[in-house]
């Protein structure tokens, strides 16, 4: 579940903190994808309208660039997280169409960009 879904959804930030009981200050260590529990909370309140999607967070998602495999790495809930993951070792990739993985580290990549790390062999 994306982020910039769950604020469209909502009408804003707050109202959708609300709705789930959480601080505005864990919202905003929120990347690109909403945290796994906060997506469950989500999808349990609202039937018609948002969706947890299991795929997205339990490693099912991936692709192929350059003959290499990337899975989607929305199991990083914040930017905490983030940072910690690079310190143990974690890589994190932006792929695009027709370029090679480019290696991320900053924090506007990690809310502006769906992440993909190789997978665990």
């Amino acid at each position: 579940m994306r982020t910039k879904t769950v604020i469209d959804f909502f009408g804003s930030k707050n109202k959708a903190c609300e709705a789930i009981g959480i601080s505005r200050a864990n919202f905003t260590k929120w990347g690109y994808y909403v945290p796994q529990s906060s997506a469950i909370k989500f999808g349990d309140i609202k039937e018609d309208g948002l969706k947890y999607e299991e795929s997205i967070y339990n490693g099912d998602v991936g692709m192929t660039v350059f003959g290499e495999s990337y899975v989607l790495a929305a199991y990083i809930g914040d930017f905490v997280g983030f940072t910690r993951a690079i310190k143990r070792g974690v890589e994190f990739y932006k792929l695009e169409e027709g370029a090679r993985p480019q290696s991320v580290t900053d924090k506007e990549s990690f809310k502006n960009l769906p992440l993909f790390t190789k997978p665990v062999k």
